[in-house]
């Protein structure tokens, strides 16, 4: 999978999980949906900043 192709469905986790949040109640599902929003838009960040570095000469 191409890095660009990892950004887009990291994105639409992250836009989809917050949706979910969003509209839940409180509960433990909301709780969850905020984690996996989080982690989502970690992920995301941190392939943003590796990408440059991965896009080298050498490093592939």
């Amino acid at each position: 999978m191409q890095d660009a192709e990892l950004l887009q469905k990291l994105k639409q986790v992250e836009e989809n999980a917050w949706l979910l949040f969003s509209e839940l109640p409180p509960s433990g599902a909301r709780t969850r949906a905020l984690h996996v929003f989080l982690d989502a838009k970690d992920l995301k960040a941190r392939l943003e900043r590796l990408a440059p570095l991965l896009d080298q000469p050498g490093h592939r």
